[in-house]
């Protein structure tokens, strides 16, 4: 199914906006010219705007990004405000004295 271009959508999108405009006084036609036209609606391809995977995802993507970056700053504050050490460092202080290093594995 091919994509509908620029022109050809503005050409409907009027058509559908002069309808809209004029459903007060439209008079109501034949009942077969309504079924044929309901008919040839129901037969119609579905429309699709997107066209490729990053237009589809770019929704996702602009509703993610907030939460991504409150994230980060949470997480950037939460380091720097907690007394941080690694393992390798709690390790170097008992691995110095192993008396400590035995009652911490007792402990365990």
């Amino acid at each position: 199914m091919e994509s509908i271009n620029k022109k050809d959508l503005a050409r409907v999108l009027k058509a559908l906006s002069s309808a809209y405009f004029r459903r007060e006084k439209a008079e109501v036609a034949d009942t077969w010219l309504e079924a044929r036209v309901m008919g040839h609606i129901r037969n119609l391809d579905p429309f699709y705007l997107r066209t490729s995977y990053f237009e589809f995802f770019q929704q996702f993507l602009w509703r993610l990004s907030p939460v991504a970056c409150v994230l980060a700053v949470t997480l950037a504050v939460l380091i720097l405000r907690m007394d941080f050490f690694s393992d390798y460092e709690l390790a170097k202080i008992f691995i110095s004295d192993p008396k400590d290093f035995i009652v911490l594995a007792m402990n365990n």
